[in-house]
């Protein structure tokens, strides 16, 4: 098993932020998520909590789907940004 290298730094860049986005009916899914990625402090596990679907993005809506999750680029106060996000799978 090959080790992780630690993420570069850049001097005044702070690492991104992101958020897992796990359907509302995943709980094993969420479970695990949030289990394997407990120590990582630059991701968030989430339920979607939007019962109105058609705010989403529609690639998100897609993975939500086929997937049971997302995951996005966070920016400030848990606003993702779709324009940068990353497709789950």
């Amino acid at each position: 098993m090959s080790k992780r290298l630690p993420p570069r730094k850049v001097p005044g860049r702070r690492s991104p932020r992101w958020l897992v986005i796990v359907a509302r009916d995943e709980d094993e899914i969420h479970a695990k998520l949030q289990r394997v990625l407990a120590g990582d402090r630059h991701v968030r596990v989430i339920f979607d909590r939007r019962g109105d679907t058609s705010r989403n993005q529609p690639w998100v809506t897609r993975s939500l789907r086929l997937h049971g999750f997302a995951v996005v680029l966070a920016t400030r106060k848990g606003r993702s940004k779709p324009d940068r996000a990353v497709a789950s799978g």
